[in-house]
């Protein structure tokens, strides 16, 4: 889990350790599907990298035309999880996050934000794979040091529910270590720059001799 994006479907103590992180919940189903968009999305990390952007700026960061970044900012703004900054002049309008990142979970919720959350883990899902695939087009063209830092990493394990959610835990704690980089560049070390860190932890099919308990997955 990464502050600018983050689908958290664990435990209510994860959400209190994300609390100093400024993470906005999102349960709205418009609210989530609005953020169900690939250039929402990149809008959304863009706001967090650079913490202030116009239409124009996004423009020339993401391509596209400022009218269409224009409209993309108040739909998001609408439900909101952006908002203009200060500094404004004239046409020049700045956007901002209204928070360092977002979350988003089905559990307990109604069928229709259980609908609008799988859209969005679809959209969001995608996107990080697309990315991991162009790293791994494109690595080799990095220095070696950061061919060799870069890692891809699995597991499969034997897990009760109660432990999956606790590893969900720990992980999202370890990649939020240095979330206090995003807001504040004089903490950001000497040859730092931006990577993306995912944590991943789902049941897998089961075997038909291990479907002996009440909830095993069909």
């Amino acid at each position: 889990m990464t502050p600018g994006t983050t689908d958290e479907t664990a435990s209510p103590d994860l959400a209190e350790a994300l609390d100093p992180v400024d993470i906005q919940r999102v349960a709205d189903p418009v609210a989530l599907r609005a953020i169900a968009h690939p250039k929402r999305l990149a809008l959304l990390e863009l706001l967090l990298v650079e913490g202030t952007a116009t239409a124009t700026g996004c423009a020339h960061a993401l391509g596209d035309s400022p009218s269409s970044w224009s409209f993309h900012l108040r739909t998001l703004a609408r439900y909101g999880l952006v908002e203009e900054a200060p500094g404004g002049v004239g046409r020049r309008r700045p956007w901002r996050l209204a928070a360092l990142g977002q979350s988003w979970s089905s559990l307990g919720a109604d069928p229709g934000s259980r609908r609008a959350q799988d859209e969005l883990d679809q959209v969001f899902v995608q996107r990080e794979v697309a990315r991991i695939l162009t790293w791994l087009r494109t690595r080799r063209s990095y220095p070696e040091r950061w061919q060799g830092a870069a890692h891809v990493a699995g597991a499969i394990a034997y897990l009760t529910p109660e432990e999956l959610s606790e590893l969900g835990e720990d992980l999202g704690r370890l990649l939020l270590r240095h979330a206090d980089r995003l807001a504040d560049p004089a903490r950001r070390p000497k040859g730092a720059r931006l990577v993306r860190l995912l944590g991943l932890g789902f049941p897998l099919p089961s075997k038909p001799a291990e479907e002996t308990t009440s909830d095993a997955a069909p």
